[in-house]
């Protein structure tokens, strides 16, 4: 009688699905996932029979603009691993008023409009943008993209906006004062 000893050595074939973002329309601070749900999504194989997922982290709660990094393990009955990585992100929907950060002393009001949102942001009695507006505009249309940018700039005191144009016109009659010595 001839025995034959044939070892599993071969880890279990493994494929990842391509790293994916969630985006949320309704205004939350976190998002929370249990990547299991992912399983369906990951194809791992193995001649010598079933294979055994172990996702790493197995739950995740992602802060809107963050990522998990997630490892995914495919074991075999013989104790063969196999190894892959994919990124889940989450963010706000594109376009959605609540993707805007309102200006530190200031207000932000958003009106949905047949061209997309369109946002004005404002600043309280006092303060001014740095530029010296007291109104800045963005919106977003079906580009999916704010314009002039994404981010609100914070509004100044009057007060501090002052000395800054002072201090620059200033700076300016200084630098005419000596080149005309």
């Amino acid at each position: 009688m001839v025995y034959s000893d044939i070892s599993d050595i071969t880890p279990p074939k493994l494929s990842c699905p391509q790293s994916y973002v969630i985006e949320l329309i309704d205004q939350q601070e976190s998002y929370p996932i249990n990547f299991n749900e992912t399983r369906k999504r990951i194809n791992a194989t193995d001649a010598s029979g079933p294979v055994t997922i172990t996702f790493v982290p197995e739950r995740a709660v992602i802060r809107i603009g963050n990522f998990e990094n997630v490892t995914v393990y495919a074991t075999d009955p013989s104790g063969n691993r196999a190894v892959c990585h994919f990124q889940v992100s989450v963010q706000a929907t594109p376009c959605v008023d609540w993707e805007l950060k309102p200006p530190a002393n200031g207000n932000l009001k958003c009106i949905p409009g047949d061209q997309g949102m369109q946002c004005r942001a404002t600043c309280k009695a006092g303060y001014r943008f740095t530029d010296g507006s007291p109104v800045k505009t963005f919106g977003c249309d079906v580009s999916k993209r704010w314009t002039p940018s994404s981010v609100v700039p914070d509004c100044v005191s009057e007060s501090k906006f002052l000395i800054l144009r002072l201090t620059l016109f200033y700076l300016v009659l200084f630098y005419y004062f000596i080149i005309c010595l």
